[in-house]
């Protein structure tokens, strides 16, 4: 029980700090909102591209904890969730 409360927590901060990311961008640049969201979806093209290897020998252990995550790996790591 412990554990899945700490990984909640784990996973509403990396969501945090990805939305204050783009609100610092939104405010100090002159960014528009869609170019954020396409800015943020380029980067994790590119890292799924570069993660990806590591990405398949984890993706046994993903798939039994958490089978939706498989899809999303890069961020698991990132988050470094189970």
């Amino acid at each position: 029980m412990l554990g899945s409360m700490f990984m909640y927590l784990k996973v509403f901060l990396v969501g945090g700090l990805i939305c204050l990311i783009a609100q610092i961008l939104i405010i100090r640049t002159k960014l528009t909102s869609a170019r954020i969201l396409v800015l943020f979806l380029m980067i994790g093209a590119f890292s799924e591209s570069k993660i990806a290897p590591r990405c398949k020998k984890k993706e046994e252990g993903l798939q039994s904890n958490l089978p939706s995550l498989k899809t999303y790996c890069p961020l698991g790591l990132f988050a470094s969730c189970p």
